[in-house]
């Protein structure tokens, strides 16, 4: 996501448009699978992947976004969080979070023009994620926090629909009801509320 360690593009500079056009869509698309397949060839291991959120700024957006009442905050985690967080963005991933709010879709990035889109999409409207393809077999932790302003719990619930046939022993939720959005990376207890549990789902994979 323009992360500041990472800034650099062999052939392109990041001050040039193209270095920015890309949305979440790319992020799936090649960004997680390159770097699933850098760390294999170099470990030769099976993967855990772990993914939180999408942290982000944008230089011309000046606007605070409310991810909840954290409830397990201490001043020490958050300035080290700070120290790397949040992390820059293009202008057009931003647009594309924006649509998905406004029209309460899980799609990939409307163009707004049926010529572009058929360009890059082969049909006049962007494609929409099906979740229902995710393997039955494939191991999920899922854990949601109910104070969670940016995943809320309706949202997780739409997620939750389209697993309902997901195999039982390959599915654990968990629920927090205390938790909101960044509680999941800086609160005092998410070692015994959330790593610990998560890494014995692992083990048992």
């Amino acid at each position: 996501m323009g992360l500041i360690s990472i800034r650099i593009w062999v052939g392109l500079a990041r001050w040039k448009m193209a270095f920015w056009d890309w949305s979440w869509d790319e992020l799936v698309s090649y960004d997680l699978p390159a770097s699933f397949q850098y760390v294999h060839d170099q470990t030769g291991q099976k993967l855990h992947y772990v993914g939180h959120s999408l942290v982000i700024f944008h230089n011309d957006l000046h606007c605070v976004v409310s991810a909840g009442q954290n409830c397990c905050l201490n001043s020490s985690s958050v300035d080290v969080f700070l120290e790397h967080e949040p992390q820059s963005t293009a202008t057009k991933n931003t647009i594309h979070l924006s649509q998905m709010i406004r029209e309460g879709t899980l799609a990939m990035y409307d163009y707004k023009d049926e010529d572009e889109n058929m360009e890059h999409y082969g049909q006049p409207t962007p494609p929409v994620y099906n979740m229902t393809t995710i393997p039955n077999d494939l191991p999920l932790f899922l854990s949601h926090g109910g104070q969670d302003a940016l995943s809320d719990v309706n949202d997780v619930q739409l997620l939750l629909e389209s697993l309902k046939d997901h195999d039982g022993d390959k599915l654990v939720v968990q629920y927090r009801e205390d938790y909101a959005h960044a509680d999941y990376v800086m609160a005092s207890n998410a070692k015994q509320a959330v790593y610990d549990p998560l890494m014995a789902f692992f083990k048992l994979q």
